[in-house]
């Protein structure tokens, strides 16, 4: 379970019931935050060239959502879109906890395991997943008014995300 190999996600909710399988078939009920997000889309664009770790994307999966009221600052917890096996629905951090857990078991960085297992037995020259050191990948763009659901919108929409949704989809 999600909770036996990372069990420094406490906070996740059903973390003692979602399995590897649940994680890999897009069945574990943690909601997904990248492009349908918008708080997360804000963080990642407002910040194009921060690298942003696995543990961080799952922080803000069920970390608290801060939202300005007149006031001060309340927090308003996220919830899972369903239990564990229940349904699909595609889950970014859920492959990230996936990346965190190959790391755990075999005391590797995942871009190493991918390198070793997939990328150099395919022969693939292409094809590396980044690491944070990294120069920067020239695919780091993203169309904004896309992410926000806009059929159209006139003029240039593309909004340099720098290494930002390269390190989120980790």
């Amino acid at each position: 379970t999600l909770d036996g190999f990372l069990p420094g996600m406490p906070d996740f909710p059903y973390a003692g019931e979602i399995t590897v399988e649940h994680l890999l078939r897009h069945r574990s009920g943690i909601h997904d935050i990248q492009i349908v997000d918008l708080f997360y889309v804000l963080q990642v664009l407002l910040r194009p060239y921060r690298w942003w770790t696995p543990e961080e994307i799952l922080d803000m999966t069920y970390g608290p959502l801060p939202i300005l009221s007149m006031s001060d600052m309340e927090f308003i917890p996220r919830e899972p879109v369903g239990e564990p096996g229940e349904m699909y629905h595609y889950s970014q951090p859920g492959y990230c906890a996936l990346g965190m857990i190959v790391e755990q078991a075999t005391g590797k960085m995942l871009a190493d395991v991918y390198d070793k297992r997939i990328i150099e037995p395919l022969g693939l020259s292409g094809t590396p997943l980044p690491r944070e050191d990294d120069p920067l990948y020239p695919s780091g763009y993203t169309n904004l008014f896309g992410l926000l659901g806009e059929e159209k919108v006139p003029g240039d929409s593309l909004i340099d995300s720098g290494n930002a949704y390269v390190s989120s989809a980790w």
